[in-house]
């Protein structure tokens, strides 16, 4: 149980994780999501205490930062290439800076339609990367026959 607490990986996506020994037991933490919680709570932090320069660029933190890890998830899923944790991480963190800029957003105006349309982009770009290797994956299993 603790698995799945600390990281959504199954074991054949261990490499995605960053590991660490405690008590005789192996943590992994997912190395995405430990980069997104890292800048999510500092930002999100800064946004309603500091008047940062951020805070009016909402092009860039809400379309260009996540679009890295979009980027990156995308061609991992698609077995483009295998990434590597680190730019996980920095990507993880990029995308945490944009999850408390929209979070920031909400709790200023809950109905901002940039929070809206920006999400619904996120849904759509989560779905067609994951329709595109579902036709990837049947297209490898074809191949094999």
């Amino acid at each position: 149980m603790t698995h799945f607490l600390l990281s959504h990986h199954y074991p054949e996506e261990y490499n995605h994780c960053i590991s660490f020994k405690f008590k005789g037991y192996v943590y992994r933490l997912c190395a995405r999501c430990l980069g997104y919680f890292s800048s999510f709570f500092i930002f999100l932090a800064l946004y309603f205490s500091v008047d940062i320069i951020l805070l009016n660029l909402n092009w860039i933190t809400l379309y260009l930062l996540p679009s890295f890890a979009f980027i990156d998830w995308g061609l991992t899923k698609n077995k483009v290439y295998h990434g590597n944790n680190f730019l996980r991480y920095v990507t993880g963190f990029l995308l945490g800076i944009t999850g408390a800029r929209l979070v920031f957003l909400f709790f200023n105006n809950p109905f901002d339609k940039i929070i809206y349309a920006s999400v619904t982009l996120y849904l759509m770009t989560v779905a067609i990367i994951l329709y595109l290797s579902k036709i990837s994956m049947k297209s490898i299993k074809e191949n094999k026959k």
